[in-house]
């Protein structure tokens, strides 16, 4: 639970990179638009003087939806990490929104394995969502994604093969599917859509200890873990 918790494996990736400011300051924050009911095509709006020091994304478009635009459509039940509701992605990279920090320049897409009910909305299907209730709940699913390619940058989860006992559980805990169970065996079968470091959920479920983060623009799946 200490490795979810911890801000610094997320932030290790983000801070070489150079984009994260190491004072206080204020953001520019772009975020995709899209409502598949009104027809059109998405668009941006962009938002300049966000506090994000010490801030998670989710916080910063509470503050975007309370103080500036109460239009924008954003989905959050726990703000703990554990239900995968807020997934999106940020200048590329899949997170969640609720573990992984505000950065000083952001370009905040809805998550792309997922059809678009309205801007930072997805539709999660009933196995992921019954029986919830979301604090942001807008229109019927509808057709429609993000088309931006999966940032290499970060980390993702993979197997050691040597290990898993293919018991399944990082299957049920998994919010984007990257896990699937297949000829008696778990196998990564989508490691792009991995939220990496800020959802954490398979390796601190899996009980063998046979899953853990790697590279995310290494696409060996099953990557041997030494």
């Amino acid at each position: 639970m200490e490795e979810r918790r911890s801000a610094e494996a997320m932030e290790a990736s983000v801070l070489e990179s150079g984009i994260v400011s190491s004072g206080e300051g204020l953001a520019h924050v772009k975020v995709r638009r899209y409502d598949p009911t009104a027809g059109g095509q998405p668009s941006y709006d962009e938002f300049d003087g966000i506090p994000f020091a010490d801030r998670s994304v989710l916080d910063v478009l509470h503050s975007i939806y309370q103080e500036r635009d109460p239009s924008l459509a954003y989905r959050h039940v726990c703000t703990k990490g554990f239900c995968g509701s807020c997934m999106l992605v940020v200048n590329g990279l899949p997170v969640l929104a609720c573990q992984y920090p505000a950065l000083a320049d952001m370009t905040i897409e809805p998550h792309p394995k997922f059809p678009v009910i309205r801007d930072l909305v997805v539709g999660l299907g009933l196995d992921v969502a019954e029986g919830r209730k979301d604090a942001v709940i807008v229109g019927d699913a509808a057709a429609g994604s993000s088309a931006e390619a999966v940032s290499a940058v970060g980390s993702r989860a993979d197997i050691d093969p040597k290990a898993c006992v293919h018991c399944q559980d990082c299957v049920a805990v998994c919010p984007v599917g990257v896990y699937s169970f297949v000829s008696k065996r778990v196998k990564v079968i989508d490691p792009d859509s991995c939220l990496g470091p800020s959802c954490n959920m398979c390796v601190d479920t899996c009980w063998k200890m046979a899953i853990k983060m790697v590279p995310r623009g290494n696409h060996d799946l099953q990557y041997p873990i030494g």
